[in-house]
């Protein structure tokens, strides 16, 4: 398993349940636990966060989880966006 890094950050943990109900609404893989995606979401938000694009930071999440498939990677970006960095919903293709 690897993890996606970057540097600590913190996010409200209030948006977790939203966020873990979302994609379990989805059935998205989850082999290795709420708290894994949870840190892919804080991925995406610290990466959006240093300036980088919905389409890199997406590229980061399948770098990390190879057995995603871009849509998987994307929907994990978008609800984390929704959960937890709204402020980056501008960065999401088609809003």
């Amino acid at each position: 398993m690897r993890t996606t890094t970057t540097k600590a950050i913190s996010i409200d943990s209030a948006g977790a349940p939203i966020f873990i109900a979302a994609l379990n609404r989805l059935d998205f893989p989850n082999e290795y636990g709420n708290d894994y995606l949870y840190l892919q979401a804080i991925y995406v938000c610290a990466s959006l966060d240093e300036g980088k694009t919905f389409v890199a930071t997406g590229a980061g999440l399948l770098e990390s989880n190879p057995g995603w498939t871009p849509e998987q990677a994307g929907q994990l970006a978008g609800i984390a966006i929704g959960a937890f960095c709204d402020q980056h919903e501008g960065k999401i293709p088609g809003r």
